[in-house]
């Protein structure tokens, strides 16, 4: 077995040889499998297939991948991948090394990194997730062979989509693929929660919407979800936020507003507690 290191990644771009030691990612797209296996020393692997089919025999299990989804691997795992089929097929790999991807967790939640690692390796990735990855790739392979910053930086921000993508999977209450088995209280918040009104709802609102009182909601909800209907309602919001700061360009003030705090101030503090961060600093770093 091969064991990688981030400054000697086989397929690692030629280009970046002159600055490896200053960069913490990097990227490739290939369109052939890759039988050997291997581990990953210092970083991890996030993988996009946007063509074909292939599995990847990840620690010895093979695990069946098709187009649409997306796959990861961390320092822990050894791995291959196997074309399936006479399908063409072309993925993305983003390469991190291991510190930074630590780096970039903490900014989520100081217990995110660990639940990285044990969380499954294989998701669906939507496709206009995908298509922000590749748009971000195609600005990357046009700068100047020496801007390196802008390299690093760049395909800092394609990790954090990812990496937010695997965080609202990690922190989402619902089953969805199980949705018709949950009460119907459940499912009743679930259609709730896809209309923007939601942002604004208040306890008392959940009171109505789901016919309980203020008391039953906090048993149900605290049986159900593990936490409370206040901080349920505030996570919702403040994951809402993440989102905007790190795909449009609304003022903060706006952000707050459109999510439901009330004011500034309330939003930076709520904010502040839940990823140690403010959200003006938490946009200027990703």
């Amino acid at each position: 077995m091969i064991d990688y290191k981030f400054t000697n990644d086989n397929i690692t771009s030629k280009r970046v040889e002159n600055f490896i030691d200053k960069i913490d990612f990097s990227y490739h797209i290939n369109t052939f499998d890759y039988t050997t296996t291997h581990g990953h020393d210092d970083y991890w692997e996030f993988t996009l297939l946007t063509e074909g089919k292939l599995n990847n025999v990840l620690n010895g299990q093979k695990i069946p991948v098709t187009a649409g989804q997306m796959f990861f691997s961390t320092t822990a795992d050894t791995h291959y991948l196997k074309k399936v089929g006479s399908e063409k097929i072309r993925y993305i790999n983003i390469i991190a090394r291991e510190s930074a991807i630590k780096r970039l967790a903490d900014m989520f939640s100081d217990s995110f990194f660990a639940t990285l690692q044990k969380m499954s390796r294989k998701q669906t990735f939507p496709a206009e997730l995908t298509t922000q990855v590749e748009e971000i790739i195609h600005q990357v392979m046009f700068l100047p062979d020496d801007a390196y910053k802008e390299y690093d930086g760049l395909l800092c921000g394609a990790v954090m989509i990812v990496m937010q993508f695997l965080y609202r999977k990690s922190v989402d209450f619902i089953d969805y693929g199980r949705l018709n088995e949950q009460p119907q209280w459940v499912q009743t918040l679930n259609k709730a929660m896809k209309k923007t009104e939601f942002l604004h709802y208040s306890i008392a609102d959940l009171s109505i919407l789901l016919n309980y009182s203020r008391m039953q909601l906090t048993r149900l909800f605290n049986e159900k979800f593990g936490t409370t209907p206040h901080k349920f309602l505030v996570n919702y919001k403040l994951r809402y936020a993440q989102n905007l700061l790190m795909t449009t360009d609304m003022k903060v003030i706006d952000i707050a507003e459109f999510v439901g705090f009330t004011n500034l101030a309330s939003f930076n503090t709520y904010f502040k507690n839940a990823y140690g961060t403010t959200p003006g600093h938490f946009r200027k770093t990703f």
